[in-house]
């Protein structure tokens, strides 16, 4: 299986009073720029599901992404708002999942999971800019070191995919 994992886009900043951290939602900035990120990443890959954290900033990007795939799956994932791989792994094992799975989270745990994932020691050496991405290949459900890197970008890099 593959998974995509994307950082959220950019959200409001966590230091306004008087708006939770679950409730921050995406800037315009956030949106106007996701969405180039998001017909790029459709340019090149096409998930059959998108699991998102249920953090409103991750929801909307997500909703983004599955804008540009027509009659794709999205459900919320607690894992990916909580930062449990483990308990994302048990998810993903519990389920029929397609060959390719979009997963929208949060840093520190996407760039966390990313290095476990890949048998790295340390998880900056993936961190996850707003908007970026990752595709990572497992030969069955993803574990700990049995994953191969297919991409890492930010989302500058993805930005001008689009028009391919």
């Amino acid at each position: 299986m593959q998974l995509l994992l994307v950082r959220h886009a950019i959200a409001l900043d966590r230091n306004i009073p008087g708006i939770a951290d679950s409730l921050r939602p995406l800037t315009e900035e956030g949106v106007t720029r996701f969405r180039k990120t998001a017909r790029s990443l459709a340019a090149i890959v096409a998930p059959g599901l998108i699991l998102t954290s249920p953090m409103l900033r991750a929801k909307q990007t997500a909703e983004i992404l599955a804008g540009e795939w027509p009659g794709v799956s999205l459900h919320e994932s607690a894992a990916l708002g909580n930062g449990s791989r483990l308990q994302f792994e048990e998810a993903l094992g519990r389920k029929s999942i397609p060959e390719l799975v979009g997963a929208v989270g949060h840093e520190p745990w996407l760039s966390d999971w990313t290095a476990e994932w890949l048998g790295a020691s340390l998880g900056s050496t993936f961190a996850f800019k707003k908007g970026g991405a990752a595709l990572i290949e497992f030969d069955g459900r993803p574990l700990r070191g049995a994953g191969r890197l297919l991409f890492f970008a930010a989302p500058k890099a993805l930005k001008d995919l689009g028009g391919l």
